[in-house]
């Protein structure tokens, strides 16, 4: 049976598990993939049963250690501890939650061979009708040409939602022959093709065919991609590519492209992947480079306020490598990241350049030091923003290096962080607040419904690093101490914990002086603060809602 599309629960805790669940596994996988899917377990009284599986291709867990996953997880070793950083308390966390929305969570594993973590939950249902997105695509019949795999499910699951009739081939000759024949069903209106990897010479060759052919009428193709892979090629266009899916697919994408390639069935506001009519930079593409999930989501809320098309990673490494196969009319350079910090990267792109088009960096940094501006215009940088970002100075920037249209009021300059100055000593935490109300209201404005799911990310991510925090403590790990408590400052700014922001701080200016004294007793209490802020978080979210 089909899951239901409107079910009333926690949505705060279910996205915590599932955020828990998809970082991990996307941590311990270097090759392969991670396969999400949800689906309906079973009835309750007054109610749906559901079971989430997050399926990885990773390292693996040795049986000897699944017993007790769900407590303290343990790696297969310390190295692969130390190479990637560890799951945190977050899996004893998981259980808690899911124990508490009348579930069970489990884990099927071998090293080596990937994971399998599962939960189900307890879910009421809910009367009434929903409105669906891409209504008008509903018995438009599309043929698909992808081998059998983890794209080709998640296609043909988007394609149920929208109630399009479908037809899987994975042979060219099969395939060219259904759209020669379509037989009772009537003529096949579109085609998705699978261009990725061993499979592009196929789809192109395909592709091909039916331009050459009389018989089957002109029909949209459209080609799946990696994410990141150029589309738009000669060879694409001689064969008729229409327009491009990027891997892994995304359900606001289809029904915008899709319903485009259809003869625009699908109304203006349903898609969401459409941004708001006429804002400041609109349709400016944008690069965002930013490790920390919990900023990521809230700068992307503020982009797509903006108008801004948005491309998102992690590292700087990753943004060179999307700067290779696209065009940005500007980029958000984090500069503390792992693996390539936004400084090389930013250097790298000006090596790149050399005299060619120069695409603007604008650096977001915490710090506000001469010497810190100073090194953002050595590395090439062109701006900078200072964290936590706020929307009136991300809107100043974006007009200063897009000449974008004044819409409301423009920021002089960047606006003060939301973070106690340096000043704030440890006596003084008490007089600030755990939560404060007005950046909640300034984040429901920016993201709606995402809110949930931001607090979910943070709370997820800052007890992670919590244990991190911890683990260079014992080891005397001054560099990660230091890391770990920048990052947990900002995050913890963002979603308006200013007084867990200001313990960070302090717990930041131990790390970077090497000087641990009273860490211990300090990080204690923002292991008290974290679930202060959690229940705080759930109190106010479910008070702003009713």
């Amino acid at each position: 049976a089909e899951v239901p599309e409107r079910l009333r629960g926690d949505p705060m805790r279910l996205r915590q598990v599932l955020a828990n669940l998809i970082g991990n596994a996307v941590k311990f996988t270097q090759h392969g993939g991670v396969t999400v899917r949800c689906v309906r377990d079973g009835e309750d009284a007054g109610g749906v049963r559901l079971r989430f599986t997050v399926t990885d291709t990773g390292i693996g867990i040795p049986a000897d250690v699944q017993t007790g996953v769900f407590d303290l997880f343990s790696q297969a070793d310390t190295s692969t501890t130390r190479r990637y950083g560890g799951t945190g308390l977050g899996l004893a966390i998981c259980k808690e939650l899911v124990t508490r929305m009348g579930g069970g969570i489990g884990v099927e594993s071998a090293p080596g061979q990937g994971s399998t973590f599962w939960f189900t939950v307890a879910l009421e249902a809910v009367a009434g009708e929903a409105l669906r997105p891409g209504a008008g695509l509903a018995g438009r019949r599309v043929l698909i040409f992808a081998p059998e795999g983890p794209d080709r499910e998640g296609l043909v699951e988007h394609l149920r939602l929208l109630r399009v009739a479908y037809e899987c081939v994975a042979d060219g000759r099969d395939a060219l022959r259904r759209l020669r024949e379509p037989g009772a069903g009537g003529p096949w209106e579109a085609a998705i093709l699978d261009g990725s990897g061993a499979e592009r010479e196929a789809a192109l060759e395909l592709a091909g065919a039916l331009r050459n052919d009389p018989a089957p009428a002109r029909l949209p193709l459209l080609l799946m991609i990696p994410l990141g892979q150029r589309g738009g090629s000669a060879t694409d266009h001689d064969v008729g590519i229409d327009a491009y899916l990027s891997k892994p697919l995304r359900f606001a994408q289809l029904v915008e492209r899709l319903g485009a390639a259809l003869g625009g069935v699908v109304p203006a506001e349903e898609s969401t992947a459409r941004v708001p009519q006429s804002p400041p930079a609109a349709g400016a593409r944008v690069l965002l480079a930013e490790d920390n999930p919990v900023n990521q989501k809230v700068a992307l809320g503020m982009l797509k306020r903006l108008g801004c098309w948005v491309d998102i990673v992690a590292d700087g490494r990753e943004a060179l490598r999307a700067l290779e196969s696209e065009s940005y009319d500007l980029v958000l350079m984090d500069c503390q990241m792992p693996e390539m910090d936004g400084f090389e990267a930013t250097t790298e792109i000006r090596r790149r350049e050399a005299q060619g088009r120069r695409t603007p960096v604008v650096a977001m940094t915490a710090y506000t030091l001469q010497g810190d501006r100073d090194r953002c215009i050595a590395a090439g940088m062109d701006d900078y923003l200072t964290k936590p970002v706020g929307l009136d100075a991300l809107r100043a920037v974006l007009r200063r290096w897009l000449s974008a249209p004044q819409d409301g009021p423009t920021a002089a300059a960047p606006e003060e962080a939301r973070v106690p100055g340096e000043a704030e000593s440890p006596t003084q935490f008490t007089r600030l607040p755990s939560l404060d109300p007005r950046v909640l209201d300034e984040l429901r404005e920016l993201l709606g419904a995402e809110l949930d799911s931001v607090a979910a990310l943070f709370l997820s991510d800052a007890t992670a690093r919590l244990k991190r925090l911890r683990a260079a403590l014992e080891t005397r790990d001054c560099k990660t101490f230091f890391e770990e408590g920048h990052t947990l400052k900002g995050s913890s700014a963002n979603v308006g914990a200013v007084r867990l922001a200001a313990m960070c701080r302090e717990l930041q200016r131990m790390g970077r002086e090497e000087d641990l004294a009273g860490a211990p007793e300090l990080v204690a209490r923002v292991e008290w603060e974290l679930a202060a802020v959690q229940k705080a978080l759930r109190g106010e979210l479910e008070h702003r809602e009713t």
